[in-house]
């Protein structure tokens, strides 16, 4: 808590500082000493004597009289000049320790009591035991209180000013005489409600002022605590009043429980339902009669109905309209039919009711009773004739008649204002719009009197005066004779909707008259669609009943007219307007009970999947049996039959579609028996879309299921290399990793990059260190197949040789040997050919060449492994070359028949323009060596082709 409290925040100047005194002891402190500088008080001040543990409640509230701060020079002016009034105060010293009501010294002016400009308020503050100051509650004075000039508990003191000769006479501070002001005493607020039996018991004084001071810490249970004992209903009373303060309604239910208030408890109760917590207290309030402040809170949770209905039950009329015209327009009108009958049933003035019901625009209806109920049939007749001149001069500005279309093109109006004017267009006021309404309603219950006292023609002047088409019709149609021509030309020609209603009157009389066609038009644009129907199954019009019931929104009608016509074997009929009126069931059974199947068809393309689902099986049945079986199958899948709609996919080869697997995937379930049936029908979609070649739906299905090995399947069966890539990304799963490496060794890997890169990320990734050795392996056979560049090939083998070093224990040695020699053997041949050199004879590239071709023989046993690393007809060609580079064509010669008798074949190796010239030089016959074929036992091996057999084994 603070040390002191700045009245300066509020815009106030402390005048008074009064200290509680007990009852016997005359300790206040009254002077503008207690006041500080800087707008506010300081807790220094405290009278001593107050410290210990056991602290006397009552000793620890001050009372601070303050002002508007406005008035402070005011308030200063007066001071100097009449300082004499400072005698009186010391005058009334000791009336005031004592509390009694006393007048001051004849003769004397005491202006320094009061002020002259400004509002006195009376502040209530705690000084907790820490000596800090809290403020308890705010008083302001009345009119006639001049100042505060002592606190004693439960009484706050006060001077008045009060003439006793002429109490009518108001007095203020500037011509009262001192005989004029008196000493009262004022209830404080914690008190407020007790007897003088209470007010003297020492011990309830002292526990509501444990309440208030516990309350104003915020310490509500101790507050309970300090009064629980207490049994005064007066006192409840009054706490309870101070809990919608405090905002305590859980506190409150205790007060009222002990007030034994059930009406008051029951207003509570009740008052929990409200969302807003200031609209619960001000229904509090209102029980407890607190009317200020329930209007204060109900304003506050901005609550217009409840403010409205507030000022209703105090019967503040004014304020009640004038709230609803600013803030609940929707009570505007039920607010002044209201004040009309409490002025009405209290006799207040027959004029000011009817102002108050035409304000509710009940002019027609209870302005007229009214008068009636008076017998002020005069002041009627009156009222009448200036509401037909009103409305005469209307339809005369307008040039409107009731027969005749209207000129200005009016939109339709509400039902209210049916056949009135636009008043909106042609006045300015609300004031006239409502007295224009008032002057229609009024003219209408004055014809519906006439036509009661049988004088028609003056009740058809009237109607059509208020543009009244309805019972002008009406009328017209029940005269003797009727005027049937006018009546329709009336109802053609009008431009509200709402007077087609009069259209039943027309039908009505062409039904008598048996014009069975005319009745129906007429019937029907009146919205009596039943009599219409009615009438047409009664003249056997079955083509009309059918057509009225399928436009009108009525269902229960159609239906009705459905059993209708199935009961007489008119199916076709039955089975639109069971459409019509929503039983698809009823409507399938009649179309396949009368063979009605192009109909049935249109029903099953209006059906979604909301319709019942044994019109769905239904339905899929007759199309089975007619052999549509994609719309069986449709059916069965809005029917939620996903299995049979499976199976008929697979028997029948029916198309899954898109929209159809995606209707049969069920969400996902907490529950594991539905989540197993989940993934079961996932992957049976999956299979059906499989074998039908919708290899994209199929893998989507199959990554619903969670197998996403089976969907990755299914893209590389549909040949998307893009997905394929994407897919294995996001699995990140090893095996996955490998088939779609696998599955694009297949692919351009040659000329593309990318998917080389692809490849062996994805060896990597998935760690199959052997698959990738493998893969760089294929890499250098397609280099020494396709373009005999044995340099990139033992790049690739050197790289798989670091793979398989890494695998470590992984890969077994022997082949890890196996690879080793390989790649020893390709490295001899390069080195060979780098000791080619044109123009000169290495002869140990000839000895590293002849070493590999006694190793290439078939009894050698490295046979195998110069075969599996290198094509031993490149050796006999680098020799060729060589030896026809220097002249040495005998050598040449010979190792083109040492080719031919190991069943090389030369064009493989050698361009024919170099055999050709060898053997030119030799006397030779080329075609002798060339045209050897290789053995059809011994075929090439072809590593690519390897390759793609291994990806389509592993899909």
């Amino acid at each position: 808590k603070v040390k002191f409290y700045d009245f300066g925040v509020a815009g106030e100047v402390p005048e008074a500082i009064f200290w509680n005194t007990s009852q016997t002891q005359n300790a206040s402190q009254s002077s503008n000493a207690g006041a500080v500088s800087g707008l506010g008080f300081s807790s220094s001040t405290a009278p001593a004597g107050q410290s210990g543990t056991q602290l006397e409640l009552e000793s620890l509230l001050l009372a601070v009289e303050t002002r508007s701060s406005t008035s402070l020079a005011a308030t200063k002016e007066h001071a100097a000049e009449e300082a004499e009034g400072d005698a009186a105060t010391d005058a009334l010293s000791p009336q005031r320790a004592r509390g009694d009501a006393v007048a001051a010294p004849s003769g004397q002016k005491i202006s320094t009591l009061f002020v002259a400009h400004g509002t006195h308020t009376v502040t209530l503050s705690h000084q907790p035991g820490s000596g800090g100051i809290v403020l308890h509650n705010t008083t302001t004075l009345r009119d006639d209180q001049v100042c505060l000039i002592g606190c004693c508990v439960p009484h706050l003191l006060v001077s008045s000013i009060f003439n006793k000769n002429a109490p009518s006479d108001k007095l203020t501070a500037a011509t009262a005489l001192p005989q004029n002001f008196r000493a009262e005493r004022e209830k404080m607020r914690d008190f407020k409600g007790m007897g003088p039996q209470a007010e003297s018991d020492k011990q309830l004084r002292d526990a509501l002022m444990r309440f208030g001071y516990y309350a104003t810490l915020g310490n509500m249970d101790e507050a309970y605590r300090a009064i629980k004992s207490v049994k005064d209903p007066s006192v409840w009373q009054n706490l309870a009043k101070l809990c919608v303060v405090t905002k305590r309604l859980d506190v409150a239910e205790v007060c009222l429980a002990n007030m034994e208030d059930g009406v008051a408890a029951r207003a509570l109760r009740e008052a929990k339902s409200e969302p807003e917590v200031e609209a619960r207290l001000g229904l509090l309030a209102v029980s407890l009669g607190m009317t200020e402040e329930a209007e204060a809170l109900f304003k506050k949770a901005k609550r217009p109905d409840l403010t409205t209905s507030l000022y209703l039950a105090a019967n503040r009329w004014d304020d009640a309209q004038a709230h609803t015209e600013a803030n609940d327009h929707i009570r505007i009108f039920s607010v002044a039919y209201q004040r009309g009958q409490f002025i009405e049933q209290n006799n207040l003035g027959v004029e000011q009711a009817i102002a108050q019901y035409e304000r509710a625009q009940c002019g027609g209806s209870d302005v007229p009773r009214l008068l009636m109920q008076m017998n002020l049939l005069d002041d009627l007749k009156g009222r009448v004739s200036a509401a037909k001149k009103r409305l005469n001069e209307l339809n005369q500005k307008e040039n409107y008649q009731i027969d005749k279309p209207s000129t200005l093109g009016r939109p339709a109006e509400p039902a209210r204002n049916a056949g009135l004017p636009n008043f909106s267009e042609n006045t300015e006021t609300p004031e006239s719009i409502n007295a224009n309404r008032n002057a229609r309603d009024l003219l209408i219950w004055w014809a519906q009197y006439l036509e009661s006292t049988s004088d028609v023609a003056g009740a058809l002047q009237y109607y059509e005066i208020a543009r009244d088409a309805f019972n002008v019709v009406r009328i017209l149609c029940v005269q003797k004779p009727p005027q049937v021509d006018r009546a329709i030309q009336i109802v053609n020609n009008s431009a509200n909707s709402e007077h087609k209603g009069a259209a039943y009157f027309i039908g009505r009389h062409f039904e008598e008259q048996g014009n069975a066609r005319q009745a129906l038009q007429h019937l029907t644009a009146s919205g009596a669609i039943r009599r219409a129907v009615r009438l047409a199954k009664t003249q056997e019009l079955y083509g009309d009943a059918v057509s009225i019931a399928l436009q009108s929104s009525d269902k229960p009608l159609a239906i009705e007219c459905a059993r209708y016509f199935e009961e007489r074997s008119m199916f076709d009929r039955a089975a639109q307007l069971y459409e019509r009126g929503g039983d698809l069931q009823r409507a399938i059974d009649v179309c396949i009970k009368g063979g009605l199947f192009d109909q049935l068809h249109q029903i099953s393309e209006s059906l979604d999947s909301a319709a019942d689902p044994d019109t769905f099986i239904a339905m899929a049945e007759h199309f089975i049996n007619s052999k549509h079986f994609a719309k069986a199958a449709s059916m069965l899948v809005f029917a939620k039959a996903y299995n049979e709609a499976l199976q008929l996919c697979q028997d029948k080869d029916v198309k899954l579609t898109d929209e159809m697997a995606e209707t049969m995937t069920l969400p996902k379930s907490d529950n594991p028996e539905e989540e197993s049936y989940r993934m079961d029908l996932l992957k049976r979609i999956a299979n059906v879309a499989k074998d039908q070649g919708s290899y994209h739906l199929a893998c989507k299905k199959f990554t619903q299921a969670g197998d996403r090995v089976k969907a990755l399947k299914m893209l590389l069966k549909a040949g998307d290399t893009e997905k394929v890539i994407f897919f294995a990304n996001h699995s990140r799963q090893p095996d996955i990793y490998v088939l779609a490496a696998n599955y694009l060794q297949s692919q351009n890997w040659q000329s593309d990059t990318n998917i080389f890169k692809t490849i062996v990320t994805f060896y990597n990734k998935a760690k199959a260190h052997e698959s990738l050795a493998l893969f760089y392996d294929s890499v250098a056979q397609v280099q020494i197949d396709e373009n005999r560049d044995y340099d990139k090939a033992l790049a690739a083998l050197s790289e798989a040789m670091k793979v398989l070093d890494k695998a470590g224990d992984a890969i077994p040695k022997a082949k890890r040997n196996n690879f080793a020699q390989r790649v020893q053997i390709v490295e001899q041949f390069v080195q060979a050919r780098h000791l080619y050199r044109p123009g000169q004879l290495s002869q140990d590239m000839v000895d590293a060449c002849q070493g590999l071709i006694d190793r290439s023989r078939n009894n050698h046993p490295d046979h195998d492994l110069i075969e599996s690393a290198i094509r031993i007809g490149d050796v006999y060609a680098l020799l060729v070359e060589c030896f026809e580079k220097q002249d040495l064509h005998e050598r040449a010669y010979t190792t083109l028949e040492f080719m031919r008798g190991q069943q090389i074949e030369l064009s493989h190796y050698l361009e024919e323009t170099v055999v050709l010239g060898i053997c030119k030089k030799v006397g030779r016959d080329h075609m002798v060596l060339w045209n050897v074929q290789s053995p059809t036992n011994a075929p090439q091996v072809n590593r690519e082709e390897m390759a793609a057999n291994f990806v389509e084994e592993e899909i």
